[in-house]
């Protein structure tokens, strides 16, 4: 099943060493991270820099 299949809360994007991230990660681009954050359900991590590292925000 795929990451956050029939989940009813949001997804979150990390950044690699983010202490919350759990163990079902995969690597992505700059591109598919700025796309997934599009999505109303995907939110950037608020205790890693995610959103930052990709230039989303200025936090």
């Amino acid at each position: 099943m795929p990451i956050g299949a029939g989940r009813r809360s949001g997804m979150l994007v990390h950044t690699a060493d983010c202490r919350l991230a759990s163990g079902r990660t995969r690597p992505a681009t700059r591109e598919q991270v700025l796309d997934a954050l599009r999505q109303p359900q995907v939110e950037a991590c608020s205790i890693c820099p995610a959103a930052r590292e990709v230039g989303v925000t200025d936090s």
